[in-house]
């Protein structure tokens, strides 16, 4: 046992220390807390025992503070890695951030959406589905000619309950005619030259499709396939003023047409009718009441229109023509109009007008016309054209051919 001041040897029992006096219980106490120090330390820290033998309470302190640090970075570092991850799982600025709200009244909108698509599909149906209407009867016209020419052959259907009021020729016109007996609804065909033709002063007001139509044309003689092909039933608006009168009457048809039509170029309003060219002018359609029309018998009328076919088609020779071959072979005694004119085609208004001058040996330098002439049997090529005298024609001869060239030039016929 030793004192804890000046380090004297102790004998047991002794109270104070034999040299220096100090009292052996402080001894006593400052070994007990020494030895409670160590233990304090060895409980915090088990690498204390890392630290010199000596051990004092500072070396301990150092040692906590060593601890507390290490774990303060590793939480700091925890938190960064954390902070890291965080910012890495972000939503990027360049794409937006949609709230909750803005989802549900976007599944709200959707139903609206789809009623909307609903209800315009629902209008697409309606409109494409026509009225279904059986066209049990049918009609094929008979005229055989117009103007001395042969002319085509169409037919169109119709339903029961219309009446059919016969094909009829009033030249230099053909015409057939349906009527409802219950309103006096008409649906007309004509084909040739109006007899309206007094009415000059016609106006197209407006023109509208009303449905599509598979009315298709067939090449034929005096037709110059200068139409597309392509045909449909049309709402047409038109205003015509009799010579002489100073008022102005409208008038409402539903009508086949061309499809150019639709933009005012390939329609004829003679006598205020829509008509279009083919061999020569064809027209079919429906004057509208003026007291209007009701919606069933309207889709009557533009079945009626839709069902229009060409049937026949007179061929290249089959022109009316006499034994000698000659188109108008009576123009040197018949002095003809414009309108018995008009069922020849361009073609044949060309030969007749130049086999006038044939009749008196004229000869000619276009080759369609000299091959034409030298294959008939009556043609005696004696006079050239420098030589020819125009005298030599009759006042029927002239009038004659001035007459054809002038429907000619109002045609605008290619062979001028």
């Amino acid at each position: 046992m030793f004192c804890t001041r000046c380090g004297a040897s102790l004998d047991e029992g002794n109270a104070f220390c034999t040299k220096c006096g100090a009292p052996v219980e402080q001894a006593d106490a400052r070994a007990s807390s020494s030895e409670r120090t160590e233990v304090l330390r060895d409980s915090v820290e088990p690498a204390a025992n890392e630290c010199e033998a000596s051990g004092n309470v500072a070396g301990g302190s150092k040692a906590g503070k060593r601890t507390a640090l290490i774990v303060s970075g590793a939480l700091v570092g925890v938190a960064a890695v954390v902070c890291v991850c965080a910012f890495l799982l972000m939503p990027k600025a360049s794409e937006p951030v949609v709230d909750a709200p803005v989802a549900e009244e976007s599944q709200q909108e959707a139903p609206e959406d789809e009623a909307s698509q609903g209800d315009a599909t629902a209008e697409e149906e309606s409109s494409e589905s026509q009225p279904s209407i059986a066209l049990v009867n049918e009609h094929t016209t008979e005229t055989e000619s117009i103007a001395g020419s042969p002319a085509p052959k169409f037919s169109f259907r119709y339903p029961d309950g219309w009446m059919f009021l016969g094909d009829s020729v009033a030249e230099p016109e053909a015409s057939s005619r349906l009527a409802h007996p219950d309103d006096g609804v008409e649906v007309f065909f004509t084909q040739g030259e109006s007899s309206h033709s007094i009415l000059t002063s016609n106006r197209l007001v407006s023109i509208e499709k009303v449905a599509d139509s598979d009315f298709t044309l067939k090449p034929a003689k005096g037709y110059d396939g200068s139409l597309s092909g392509k045909f449909v039933v049309a709402k047409i608006q038109t205003q015509s003023a009799p010579p002489g009168s100073g008022e102005t009457q409208t008038y409402d048809y539903y009508a086949l047409v061309p499809q150019e039509a639709l933009d005012g170029s390939s329609i004829e309003l003679t006598g205020g009718v829509p008509r279009f060219r083919y061999t020569n002018f064809v027209g079919f359609g429906c004057v509208v009441p003026a007291e209007g029309i009701t919606e069933e018998r309207l889709n009557e009328v533009i079945a009626i229109i839709q069902s229009l076919r060409l049937v026949e088609v007179p061929s290249e020779d089959s022109r009316v023509a006499s034994d000698s071959g000659q188109v108008l072979p009576d123009s040197a005694t018949h002095e003809y109009t414009e309108g018995e004119l008009s069922g020849l085609s361009d073609y044949e208004l060309y030969i007749a007008r130049n086999e006038i001058f044939a009749r008196h040996g004229r000869t000619f330098t276009n080759d369609d016309l000299a091959n034409h002439f030298a294959q008939q049997s009556w043609y005696e090529p004696t006079v050239s054209p420098e030589a020819f005298d125009e005298d030599a024609l009759n006042a029927i001869e002239k009038k004659n051919a001035l007459t054809i060239r002038s429907v000619e030039e109002r045609r605008g016929s290619a062979y001028l």
